[in-house]
């Protein structure tokens, strides 16, 4: 399914309360207090998407949603992909050419929902609007990205060369994106190593992940008068 074919869809959600769109065959909906991606999930039911492993969630688009206030500002930033499948392409200097990236292809073509969790009652959480970023119409915002993603890229490479494991991406280097840690214990209370083949060897003690800073929410936002075109 096309991005295009579910902008209608989305873009009447703006308002609607979670148990509006809640479907009766939805399983385990409690884990909406625990699970950030659950949202995501009912979202894609809502669209009579599968809930399935591909790179994006449309056959050219991603979708996304993040924690916002009542007016749809960002409160957190917003988990776009873990780096431990690629993270040869961001360490090898040098890096994999941006729009080469699967990073690249998960923002390409984004529609995100922001979603207020103000009450203590899930069911009452609800979408404050619909937005719309596709990188060829903004050429501003695809510049910096595409700086931040190899200033990111050089980062991580020092990291790993210098000082054997990968950090947080430092302040200064990058306007939109970053990269931290995002991991789960497995049952035997162990996190996920990154393995480098390049290298042979781990190359941090956790699974990391490339993630917008709310800087960049707020700026497609500020552009985008909550109408998806």
């Amino acid at each position: 399914m096309k991005l295009n074919d579910c902008i209608e869809k989305l873009k009447k959600l703006e308002g609607k309360k979670i148990s509006e769109i809640l479907q009766k065959d939805l399983n385990n909906v409690e884990q909406l207090k625990i699970d950030k991606g659950k949202v995501g999930q009912i979202l894609l039911q809502y669209l009579g998407l599968p809930l399935d492993s591909k790179l994006t969630d449309f056959d050219d688009g991603e979708l996304k949603t993040n924690k916002s206030d009542k007016w749809g500002y960002p409160l957190e930033t917003m988990f776009i992909t873990q780096i431990s499948k690629n993270i040869d392409d961001y360490i090898h200097n040098p890096c994999i050419e941006f729009e080469k990236s699967t990073l690249f292809k998960k923002i390409n073509n984004l529609v995100f929902l922001p979603v207020c969790k103000d009450s203590a009652n899930y069911l009452d959480w609800f979408f404050t609007g619909c937005y719309r970023f596709e990188m060829e119409k903004n050429i501003d915002i695809y510049n910096k990205l595409k700086k931040d993603f190899y200033n990111i890229c050089l980062s991580l490479h020092s990291d790993v060369y210098e000082k054997n494991f990968i950090s947080t991406t430092p302040k200064g280097i990058s306007r939109y994106l970053q990269v931290r840690a995002k991991d789960s214990m497995d049952v035997s209370g162990k996190y996920h190593p990154i393995f480098s083949s390049q290298l042979k060897r781990n190359i941090s003690d956790k699974n990391h992940a490339f993630y917008f800073k709310k800087d960049f929410m707020k700026k497609v936002i500020s552009l985008s008068k909550k109408i998806i075109t």
